[in-house]
């Protein structure tokens, strides 16, 4: 019973009743009919309703998970938090208000000092972006137009055509009282690439490529005259997790080469001698961090991770010596760090550094021995000591490998050269045989 002989393939096609008696007609289809599925899923509502007829249902009622910490409301008619960042929820709205584009909130991306990065969706063309929403004060926003009026120039005027791996901005809005700056969605950024890799650096190959691309991004700032400020792993993210395609992003402390008014910027273990010292600075400080960055990236830790600025300075001078002589003179920060000794033949002051007592009782800090991640102190040693990698590997491939190294070494020397005169364009350094590819002879002389 029940049973039925099939004689053709046709007989196990499913029947389907076209009119099922007691169901309900899809409202979204009136030709076709609810499924006890749908009923009790997606028209669960609905549902509801035909049980009783006084329940009524409002998504707008559904708890929405909060992404803003701290969340309780203070300022701002209770939208804004005690920080002055904007509370946000999932499915919130970012938006519209004046006819523009809508943004449906779906994740946080990042929190910082600045404000907010959130993952939304364009509701009007369902592109996945991030919104970076600023914090509700006068600093913030004012520093976050700058960074919307140099992005704007640069997407426009020097990378039109988005191949200088410079990132992208889509446009800018005010949502209640909050600046939001729209931007292309990206990946993660190359520290997590770090991590990920458990801190063991990445090949010297992979190195030279997002080398490259950072270099390509500094040759079209330094030709606009701009500075990034801020250049570390952490602002450089992949474009995806399937290509080395990167971009460098958070403009927000960029300035032009005529206006540099701050005088503390650049994260600590990126910072450039002569910030450190309290001198002018111009586009050669991101050819420093570049240096710092492109070590860190191959050996998989930080080249200089100061504890403090007095740390800072001390960790860059046991690697690469005392700073040249006109730079201490000059600077505004010099007497915080060295001793003045005496002068030499040609009447030109000598400084050492100061000792690390010497400098934690003049500042009343807790300086404390600095944990050294290398067994060696000296950059050529550091890098031409650190393993490699002989799983499989035939003496050719590590004779290469250690020739590859003797140029990536000239190349990281000519970056971080202590006198910012002398470091390294992006233009020269795009020109080392370790970028070029060219067989690398000896030192290279731009």
């Amino acid at each position: 019973v029940g049973f039925r002989e099939i004689r053709h393939v046709s007989d196990l096609r499913p029947v389907v009743n076209s009119h099922p008696q007691g169901r309900r007609v899809d409202p979204n289809a009136p030709d076709k009919y609810l499924s006890p599925l749908k009923c009790l899923t997606v028209a669960l509502p609905q549902t509801f309703t035909l049980c009783n007829s006084s329940f009524r249902y409002e998504s707008s009622e559904n708890p929405r998970r909060v992404l803003t910490k701290p969340s309780k409301p203070v300022y701002n008619d209770g939208v804004d938090n005690e920080d002055w960042d904007y509370i946000l929820y999932v499915n919130d709205v970012l938006g519209g208000e004046n006819g523009g584009d809508r943004y449906l909130i779906l994740d946080v991306l990042g929190q910082g000092t600045f404000g907010q990065v959130v993952k939304c969706q364009n509701m009007r063309t369902h592109d996945i972006c991030a919104v970076k929403v600023v914090k509700n004060k006068p600093a913030y926003l004012n520093q976050s137009k700058m960074e919307v009026a140099i992005l704007d120039m640069l997407n426009k005027q020097y990378d039109p055509n988005d191949r200088h791996h410079i990132l992208r901005m889509f446009e800018s809005f005010t949502h209640k009282n909050h600046l939001c700056l729209v931007f292309e969605c990206l990946s993660s950024n190359l520290y997590e690439l770090i991590k990920q890799n458990q801190f063991k650096g990445l090949s010297i190959s992979l190195v030279k490529v997002f080398t490259g691309q950072l270099l390509d991004c500094l040759q079209v700032l330094k030709e606009a005259r701009l500075i990034h400020c801020d250049l570390k792993p952490e602002n450089i993210l992949l474009k995806s997790l399937q290509s080395p395609h990167i971009k460098v992003i958070d403009f927000g402390s960029a300035c032009h080469e005529m206006q540099t008014v701050y005088t503390y910027i650049q994260s600590r273990f990126y910072r450039s001698p002569e910030v450190l010292l309290g001198l002018p600075y111009s586009t050669s400080i991101d050819m420093w961090s570049l240096g710092c960055i492109v070590v860190e990236l191959f050996l998989g830790l930080p080249l200089f991770p100061g504890t403090s600025e007095y740390n800072q300075v001390s960790r860059i001078v046991d690697m690469l010596g005392v700073p040249p002589h006109h730079l201490l003179e000059n600077g505004k920060q010099t007497h915080e760090f060295f001793n003045f000794v005496g002068v030499d033949a040609h009447g030109r002051k000598q400084y050492q550094l100061k000792p690390m007592d010497q400098y934690a009782s003049e500042h009343r800090t807790n300086e404390q021995p600095s944990k050294q991640y290398f067994s060696h102190t000296k950059l050529k040693d550091i890098i031409m000591e650190y393993p490699v990698s002989k799983r499989n590997a035939k003496q050719s491939d590590i004779d290469k490998e250690m020739a590859f190294r003797r140029s990536f070494i000239d190349f990281v020397e000519g970056l971080l050269e202590l006198d910012p005169l002398k470091r390294w364009t992006p233009q020269q350094a795009a020109k080392h045989p370790f970028i070029s590819g060219e067989q690398y002879t000896g030192h290279f002389v731009v």
